[in-house]
């Protein structure tokens, strides 16, 4: 069984089952790669957990936006770089 995988989330298919916890380091991505993740989100009914650089209203997608809503917000540095906030989300059915 493995414990953790990296994936293409753009190629790897239309959902992202049976993964339960998501994190990604979105702080870059352009609307349009929030939209294609956020659409294999809304077809994976065993994610639970999202942890992105995104605020909720970067989220809105049917199917996904009702199912949403942040539990915690940290703040994070990368390397000598600037800081960030994630938003921690629990996905519900």
């Amino acid at each position: 069984m493995r414990r953790y995988a990296v994936e293409d989330v753009l190629t790897g298919g239309k959902s992202l089952d049976p993964y339960t916890h998501i994190w990604i380091f979105d702080a870059c991505f352009t609307y349009e790669t929030t939209q294609l993740i956020a659409a294999r989100l809304a077809n994976s009914p065993s994610v639970r957990v999202l942890v992105s650089c995104r605020p909720p209203d970067y989220w809105e997608f049917p199917g996904l936006t009702e199912r949403m809503s942040v539990v915690s917000k940290l703040k994070f540095h990368s390397s000598g770089g600037p800081e960030f906030t994630c938003h921690i989300y629990n996905i519900t059915d």
